[in-house]
């Protein structure tokens, strides 16, 4: 696979969107390939071969690293807990990743930043021992997830969980698996009600995580659906042919699979969803560039706090305008000609 920012590059250049009208995004991709890079070499150098695996979620696994970015790492492993340095090593890295910055530890809430067996991730899908951590990681095991150290287990592990929904299907079904299906609608959902729970605890109804719910997250949820409506749209495979594409595809950054998803829809119908596609990554350009910067997220966080509504405010205001007009694009492609047959069959009930 060569670099995600030439392909990208090629992708949004098939949409008509060339990569020079788009600068925080593609400096944000190849500060994330830069990153990427350094920590796999550092860990290589730190501790070796392992038979485990340090996997970075979040904005570096998107491509979309920003100076004001935390480091979301798990470490994976496959049956005994090893003894572990790389934790440690990536801790370390955290000031090494981008120059002169140091980017934030994962928050307290422990779904990053601790380790897990991959067999949790699969063993327990559904009912009350999978819990909305657990499901959570294995979500964003598909959604956004890149390895660090050992590519061989997290391509298994991302094969694993692939069959595993595959096989919930009914027998010789070559139809969208629902059960994967209702797990990213679950995640996606869920990261919604979680918002408004934490939004009562501080009292504060608005906040930055907000306005990452309306352009990062719901793009990620978008990009999560891409390979799901490529299967609808497809001519039936084998269930080993159907679970190597869905690898192969949950493989890519989230940004490369949504503007790969976004020229499939043009291709399959040209001049339905251009426009909406470029909206998109206009917007998305706008809000990494607010985003890195760490003055302004103190100046939402400071609206967000006064007495007055926010969505009046100039930054906060603004953002959410751009939030809304990601929604306007992604509601016309759901129901745009390529998209309308997929969104009533498996979105709307």
């Amino acid at each position: 696979m060569g670099h995600v920012s030439d392909q990208l590059e090629v992708a949004l250049s098939a949409l008509g969107e060339p990569a020079e009208s788009l600068p925080s995004l593609f400096a944000a991709v190849r500060r994330s390939e830069d990153a990427l890079e350094k920590a796999r070499y550092e860990l290589r150098q730190g501790v070796g071969d392992v038979n485990w695996d340090i996997v970075a979620f979040g904005s570096l696994a998107r491509h979309e690293l920003t100076p004001s970015s935390d480091l979301d790492v798990l470490h994976v492993y496959d049956h005994e807990e090893p003894n572990l340095d790389g934790l440690s090593i990536l801790d370390n890295l955290r000031s090494d990743l981008i120059e002169g910055v140091t980017l934030s530890r994962p928050g307290s809430t422990n779904l990053f930043g601790v380790s897990v067996c991959r067999h949790e991730l699969t063993r327990h899908l559904g009912l009350d021992r999978d819990t909305n951590s657990n499901m959570t990681r294995r979500v964003l095991f598909l959604e956004e997830s890149a390895s660090l150290i050992n590519p061989d287990l997290h391509r298994e592990l991302l094969l694993e969980i692939v069959t595993r929904y595959l096989e919930l299907r009914n027998s010789g079904s070559m139809r969208v698996p629902r059960v994967l299906l209702n797990d990213i609608v679950r995640y996606w959902r869920t990261v919604a009600v979680d918002y408004h729970a934490k939004s009562s605890e501080s009292q504060q109804r608005y906040s930055l995580r907000y306005l990452k719910l309306l352009i990062p997250r719901k793009l990620c949820f978008l990009a999560a659906l891409a390979p799901l409506h490529a299967i609808h749209t497809s001519q039936h495979r084998s269930l080993s042919e159907e679970a190597n594409f869905l690898v192969q595809e949950f493989s890519k950054p989230t940004i490369l699979r949504l503007a790969e998803f976004f020229v499939r829809l043009e291709e399959s119908a040209p001049g339905n969803n251009k426009d909406n596609a470029r909206a998109i990554f206009r917007s998305l350009d706008h809000f990494i560039e607010r985003s890195g910067c760490r003055e302004w997220r103190d100046s939402i966080e400071r609206e967000c706090a006064s007495d007055s509504d926010p969505r009046e405010s100039q930054l906060f205001g603004d953002m959410r305008r751009v939030g809304q007009d990601v929604h306007r694009a992604v509601s016309g492609m759901a129901t745009s000609k390529p998209m309308l047959d997929f969104t009533m069959e498996y979105l709307v009930c």
